[in-house]
């Protein structure tokens, strides 16, 4: 192989030695000691593609050459010669210099070379692969992997602007890789000016906009890429991690929904009593509901007699040393085996008092958790077990944590809808909220993570100037109004962890809570509440007491102790037909402004 020439004197490279060889004469040395050996492969092969570009400072001794600057290309020119590429007498361009600058001239070379700025690499390489070179030909010039060209293409081809900002500092690496998993240059500006509008460039970020979050991630995990590609959606691979990015996320959201929405149905059709979705069903359920174990068996007269005998033998050893250790352990096994086989494992008639709960792992596969007892299942056990006549267990007189949360759901949901009529109420909630110090127990949740916070947010694609200047132009009773409605986000009035248990912690308990709804439109709020308040689902949850000291308050003590007489189906249809038309609300949301059945109770109590 012949390289490149330049114009410089010519010395055969079998009499060049380097610069730290112990021949060297005095004054001559290689002053780069740490990653000599680096990168010598990548180096011969530039060499071996564009020739030397910058000659060797040598020494003249004794009829060879030290070299002292340059001892790493020295060396990348005695593995080409090594390998046959180049001769082994192959004429290199030198410049010689005497040994007393010899030091100083290496030293120079070293300190005054400026290295690229990886921005310029990378359009380098880009403008090579325009040029009509392939990944492959590339990495063969320069003796690197054809993976890391193409990671490096993949940086020289982003934006120019994006470029340019890597250059000047405002964008660092990571950044710039994550601009790499947009489908295009235009993309790829898009997200960097609404990014910097926002004053906030962060890898993350941008991966974020660009649809391959780790929650992207997970999912498509879950999928498959294939699965992905044949719903017609399209993937851009991440080169530099694992965060792939998607053309359609909501296509891949709903595919994933459906794997476990079909593996739910599989085993609805199985013979279960019930199959839900984790996501579906009560926080906490997938871990707290109970689940049906294994049972136990009496042994047969034979297993029962074969376990005394083994029992007996193992005792008995212990005086006797002419058992073998193998028998022990011979009967020691059997005895385990048949204490295995008395194990009933739960069956068909389980499946069809249980159920399951279908969920995703976290390596990507369905998770499935079987005979799962809700606890109206577990309370159904309880009843049919109960001996003929004796007395039922009795039943709680306060409303189940669950069916609290679900109505302080429904009274934070009437607030919500009424604070954009309520402005003043609305700012003062605003303030208090973000001037208090147990932010926790206050109905307004300032960084906006309310009920239903993170679906309203899925809009949010203005920019903070475009909003700003809306905002300011605005009369302001418009304004006072646009304010409930985005506060209105934070409101969560949840007061108790679900699952904690009966007692105190409904919305009419918090004198924080009590305050805010006194302070709203009190016409407003009794509709919207009335519209969210889920009668159906409050009756059948509540205990039978409790729908009885309803109808008491709503329809008198007559109705009442008739109803009490009735079955739990037949007292829910009444108190539905009967309570609601009133305007019944339960005690737990009520609130200052209520004027429904049973107010009075409220304020002989308050007296």
């Amino acid at each position: 192989m012949t390289l490149i020439k330049n114009v410089f004197p010519l010395t055969p490279l079998s009499r060049l030695r380097h610069g730290h060889d112990e021949g060297a004469p005095a004054g001559v040395c290689n002053v780069r000691i740490s990653g000599r050996e680096d990168g010598i492969a990548e180096l011969a092969a530039s060499i071996a593609s564009v020739g030397l570009l910058s000659p060797l400072v040598v020494v003249r001794h004794e009829g060879l050459s030290y070299v002292a600057d340059g001892n790493r290309r020295l060396a990348a020119l005695l593995r080409l010669a090594a390998a046959g590429t180049i001769a082994a007498d192959h004429e290199v361009d030198c410049v010689e210099r005497d040994a007393a600058t010899a030091r100083e001239a290496g030293l120079a070379a070293n300190l005054t070379q400026a290295p690229m700025h990886e921005a310029d690499q990378t359009s380098a390489f880009a403008e090579m692969a325009v040029g009509g070179l392939k990944p492959k030909d590339i990495a063969a010039k320069f003796g690197v992997a054809v993976a890391h060209v193409k990671r490096l293409l993949a940086l020289g081809s982003v934006s120019p602007r994006i470029l340019e900002a890597w250059r000047t500092d405002q964008l660092d690496i990571d950044d710039v890789q994550a601009f790499t998993l947009a489908p295009s240059v235009e993309v790829q500006e898009l997200v960097f000016d609404k990014l910097s509008e926002r004053g906030s460039i962060h890898a993350y970020k941008i991966r974020e906009e660009l649809g391959a979050g780790h929650s992207t991630a997970t999912m498509l995990k879950r999928v498959g890429i294939d699965a992905f590609k044949a719903a017609g959606g399209h993937v851009i691979a991440d080169l530099f991690g694992d965060q792939t990015a998607v053309s359609d996320p909501v296509l891949l959201k709903r595919l994933s929904d459906e794997g476990l929405s079909a593996r739910r149905d599989q085993l609805r059709a199985d013979g279960w009593a019930w199959a839900e979705i984790e996501d579906d069903l009560p926080p906490g359920a997938l871990y707290l509901w109970p689940t049906i174990h294994s049972s136990r068996r009496e042994p047969t007269e034979a297993e029962a007699a074969r376990l005394r005998e083994i029992e007996a033998f193992l005792e008995a050893d212990d005086d006797d040393a002419a058992v073998e250790d193998a028998a022990i352990q011979a009967a020691i096994t059997e005895s385990h085996a048949i204490e295995a086989s008395l194990s009933v494992k739960p069956g068909a008639e389980d499946r069809a008092r249980s159920g399951c709960v279908v969920s995703w792992h976290y390596d990507g596969t369905i998770h499935v958790r079987e005979y799962v007892q809700r606890p109206e299942d577990v309370k159904a056990a309880k009843a049919s077990a109960a001996p003929a006549g004796e007395a039922a267990e009795p039943e709680a007189k306060g409303l189940s944590s669950a069916l609290l949360d679900r109505l302080s759901v429904q009274m934070t949901q009437a607030v919500q809808d009424s604070l954009s009529g309520s402005p003043q109420a609305a700012i003062a909630g605003l303030l208090a909220g973000a001037t208090c110090a147990a932010k926790w127990h206050v109905p307004f949740r300032l960084r906006l993570e309310g009920l239903g916070a993170a679906e309203a947010s899925v809009g949010d694609n203005e920019t903070f100037a475009v909003l700003f200047a809306r905002y300011l132009s605005m009369p302001m009773p418009d304004l006072l109004a646009a304010v409930g409605l985005i506060l209105a986000r934070s409101v969560d009035l949840r007061t108790r962890t679900p699952g904690a248990g009966t007692g105190a912690g409904a919305p009419a308990d918090s004198q924080a809570i009590q305050a805010l709804a006194g302070a709203l439109d009190a016409d407003t709020l009794t509709a919207r509440l009335h519209d969210r308040f889920d009668a159906k689902d409050f009756f059948g949850s509540a205990p039978k007491a409790v729908i009885v000291a309803a109808i008491k308050e709503a329809c008198g003590a007559e109705a009442a102790a008739r109803a009490g007489k009735l079955r739990k189906a037949e007292l829910v249809e009444l108190a539905i037909a009967t309570v609601v038309p009133t305007g019944w609300l339960p005690r737990e949301i009520r609130w200052p402004g209520y004027a429904g059945p049973g107010v009075e109770t409220v304020l002989a109590e308050a007296a």
